[in-house]
């Protein structure tokens, strides 16, 4: 699991760095356009990548803990950019 938000840390370094492009572009999209559509088919990949791994690791709710750092994933890539931290993956990958 921290893998994912080591990289996540090394996008966040990069200056042309602004924020998750399927966030972004989801939330200015009309709802039920293929925008949306990419934008909800990325983020169910994520949430999906994130209960697997929870179940592998042997959580007891793999779907609650996919939920929850799916949360913490999404949290550090707004935060980074707003508060140009680029260290917002280090603190979700602590609290996962």
């Amino acid at each position: 699991m921290p893998a994912i938000f080591e990289s996540r840390g090394r996008q966040f370094d990069r200056p042309d760095f602004h924020d998750c492009a399927f966030i972004r572009a989801g939330a200015e999209a009309a709802p039920g356009g293929l925008v949306q559509e990419a934008a909800d088919a990325f983020r169910g990949w994520m949430r999906e990548l994130f209960t697997r791994l929870g179940a592998e690791a042997g959580a007891a709710d793999p779907d609650t803990l996919g939920h929850q750092l799916q949360l913490l994933y999404d949290g550090a890539g707004i935060s980074a950019p707003m508060d140009h931290d680029s260290t917002a993956a280090t603190g979700a990958s602590a609290q996962a």
